[in-house]
């Protein structure tokens, strides 16, 4: 059985924690705010994390880039182990869960809700272009270092927007984002592991079942 997240409670982290570590910039931001875009440094809520959690689901998507450190986290029925340089995300109401991190861990935690690309200039079947936004996909992309530098500098561009009073104004955000995932997507292709037939029928298996979970939204039949 899994813990099914509402558009309420989504976060992980409390509202009042996350105003509690920037008050200066966050203390004036609505509930709304935090469920259509958040951002942080993992390292700033590591303390606050609660790992070896039951699976679950959110209704926004989120994704994590490690610094430093390591981390390991499910999306579905496949498990991930993370370490520097790594990107992993998990689309909006895909099964989830946060088996481990580091103590030493760093990098940068997102959630967002695709509908605010409907309330900027992008459109969003854009998003579909990308592997690892979608519920069937590999949501692992391993960047190389010499990408490293450009790809903090977006995260910390997200972070100092995040961190200005324009709730309402998603361009930015979503414009941000959209560069991220452009950047990301250059190492998608390098990321492809050869695997016996075994291996493939496999993970073929775990998609179709998976698919079959996220239509009836419930695994309490398995």
């Amino acid at each position: 059985m899994f813990h099914k997240t509402t558009q309420h409670d989504s976060l992980l982290l409390k509202l009042e924690d996350i105003k509690a570590t920037f008050p200066a910039h966050l203390d004036g931001k609505s509930r709304a705010y935090f469920r259509h875009f958040h951002i942080n440094r993992i390292e700033d809520f590591r303390h606050f994390l609660n790992v070896k959690q039951p699976p679950y689901r959110k209704s926004v998507t989120d994704f994590i880039f490690l610094t430093q450190g390591t981390s390991t986290r499910t999306k579905g029925l496949n498990k991930c182990e993370l370490s520097a340089n790594m990107f992993f995300c998990v689309p909006a109401h895909q099964i989830r869960t946060v088996e481990a991190m580091s103590e030493d861990v760093k990098g940068f935690f997102c959630h967002f809700d695709t509908d605010i690309f409907k309330k900027s200039f992008i459109q969003q079947e854009i998003l579909n272009q990308f592997p690892f936004l979608q519920y069937i996909g590999n949501p692992v992309v391993c960047v190389h270092d010499e990408a490293m530098p450009s790809i903090i500098n977006l995260c910390e561009r997200l972070e100092n927007e995040y961190k200005n009073e324009s709730p309402n104004d998603y361009n930015l955000f979503c414009t941000y984002l959209l560069a991220l995932f452009f950047e990301l997507n250059r190492f998608t292709g390098l990321n492809i592991v050869h695997k016996n037939t075994a291996a493939i029928l496999t993970q073929r298996y775990k998609d179709a079942l998976m698919a079959h979970i996220y239509d009836i939204f419930t695994v309490a039949d398995f």
